[in-house]
């Protein structure tokens, strides 16, 4: 039977900024993160200190990747403020609680209310594009706009989007797995943790807009696993395409900074 006592130790916490969390709606993985950074901060009297991942996961029992998510929530919100220095990341609690930012409350609506809103969207759509649709079909106006109401995009008439071929989305997905090969390499995950969402639609305007091909890819992403960032900041892979990390490598590229393999040097189309 456990019978923890006071006199063995206590996260000492002003209770200003108790009443302040329990009005605050924080995720469940979030608080427990947050709860760590008290122990390892008031718990020792101090404002903030240095907690390497593998403290996270030992404390709090989850994976990797959802504390980093469950970190990133916590700093999205004010709570924590997070000190990203080369080597390490300092940790500590935003005290001026009247800055933090709740999460909004989810509600759920049912399926037949879902549908029915689906429906209704999709009869006004038929209705709208007929009206901007002249009588005579082979002439269309070049202002005219094509709205879909359920994601929202908004497309020219007649302008077809470009399709890949079946060859070229082979290429992305062996990109997408070259990635996850070289996460598992880096930094010891299983496939089940690496986050897979949206990487092909990331993959695809950098191999279109830039003609870059499976070589390039090898080649950036072994760039941007030497480069000096938290293993929660390597596993994004939209951090690993973002504009501002692409920038820095091809300055880094420009620099003879970036190695190449002969082999990969035949097949490089930058």
């Amino acid at each position: 039977m456990a019978s923890p006592q006071k006199e063995n130790g206590y996260v000492p916490i002003a209770n200003e900024l108790f009443n302040a969390l329990c009005k605050m709606r924080i995720p469940g993985e979030a608080r427990q993160c947050l709860d760590f950074i008290f122990r390892k901060t008031y718990g020792f009297n101090k404002k903030c200190d240095a907690i390497p991942l593998s403290q996270f996961v030992e404390a709090t029992g989850m994976k990797r990747p959802n504390v980093c998510r469950a970190i990133n929530k916590l700093v999205e919100m004010n709570i924590v403020i997070r000190n990203d220095t080369a080597s390490i990341t300092v940790y500590g609690v935003n005290k001026d609680y009247e800055k933090w930012m709740p999460v909004s409350k989810v509600i759920h609506v049912s399926k037949v209310i879902t549908n029915v809103i689906k429906s209704d969207n999709n009869r006004y759509q038929k209705r709208y594009t007929q009206k901007t649709i002249t009588k005579d079909k082979r002439h269309i106006h070049k202002n005219m706009k094509s709205v879909d109401y359920d994601s929202g995009e908004v497309s020219d008439f007649g302008v077809k989007k470009k399709r890949h071929t079946k060859e070229e989305n082979n290429h992305f997905i062996a990109i997408g797995r070259l990635w996850t090969d070289t996460v598992k390499k880096n930094l010891e995950l299983d496939d089940h943790d690496i986050p897979h969402d949206g990487i092909i639609n990331l993959i695809r305007p950098i191999y279109d807009g830039k003609g870059w091909r499976y070589a390039d890819f090898d080649v950036y992403f072994k760039w941007f696993f030497a480069q000096k960032l938290d293993d929660e900041m390597k596993v994004s892979f939209k951090l690993a395409l973002s504009k501002s990390m692409l920038a820095k490598y091809l300055v880094s590229k420009r620099r003879k900074e970036v190695i190449y393999s002969p082999a990969q040097v035949t097949d490089l189309r930058l």
